[in-house]
């Protein structure tokens, strides 16, 4: 496992590559016309994918089972069909730690926004499908996606919801800290934030989870053709 280390006597900003400027980029600076879906991608997972040792051992085997996925697309086109400005939630449950690589979920369920027409839902489900997510059940909810800098705002209908916030320098643990999992879902490049604060209900899944302060949320970009790997940005 990579050693990506926080620690608490870091004083001065860390200086990052690509992932920095991007949370410090305008939504529209994303936008590439003509192409295939480019956005933005978040990842909640109900472990820490960025802790010490004592707590990524203590949650690999019971934390770790639901993860909600994220993508804002910001421009492009799937199938002829126009899904720029549209977002996508997807959640994920299984009996093992999703964070693992390859671990399958056993029950999904996709949330599409309401504002989309027919043909931009049947388009995200089929761009999602392309990519081997197939929602065990879809609804159409009120979708929110908000971001400014490491702030990040989601919701879908009532009963999803989350916030991020950057990693800062009083979040180190006190057994040293280094990124235990990547996302699962293709980016061009990572970084993880902090899940200042969640919420989530689904009936069909029998699942109620909430969490807060945790480093949990992988965040990046795709559809880009970069690889620019995993860069600790935001701590301060």
């Amino acid at each position: 496992m990579r050693g990506y280390v926080l620690r608490k006597d870091q004083e001065e900003p860390m200086k990052i590559s690509f992932l920095t400027l991007l949370l410090a980029l305008p939504l529209a600076a994303l936008r590439v016309d003509g192409a295939e879906p480019v956005g933005e991608y978040a990842e909640l997972h109900s472990c820490e994918v960025y802790t010490g040792g004592c707590t990524a051992s203590a949650q690999a085997t019971l934390g770790g089972r639901s993860v909600l996925r994220v993508w804002n697309i910001r421009s492009g086109e799937f199938a002829g069909t126009d899904l720029a400005g549209q977002t996508a939630l997807v959640l994920e449950v299984a009996n093992e730690n999703l964070a693992r690589p390859g671990t399958p979920a056993a029950r999904t369920v996709a949330y599409l926004p309401e504002s989309a027409t027919d043909a931009q839902r049947k388009g995200l489900l089929a761009w999602l499908a392309e990519s081997g997510i197939k929602a065990d059940q879809t609804r159409t909810v009120p979708v929110e996606y908000r971001r400014e800098g490491a702030r990040i705002v989601v919701s879908g209908g009532k009963d999803i919801f989350f916030e991020t916030r950057a990693i800062e320098a009083c979040d180190a643990g006190s057994c040293g800290e280094q990124l235990w999992y990547e996302p699962r879902g293709k980016t061009d490049g990572f970084t993880v934030l902090v899940n200042e604060g969640s919420s989530i209900h689904e009936p069909a899944l029998k699942l109620s989870w909430k969490d807060h302060s945790a480093k949990s949320v992988f965040f990046g970009t795709f559809g880009e053709g970069r690889q620019d790997g995993f860069q600790l940005a935001g701590i301060r």
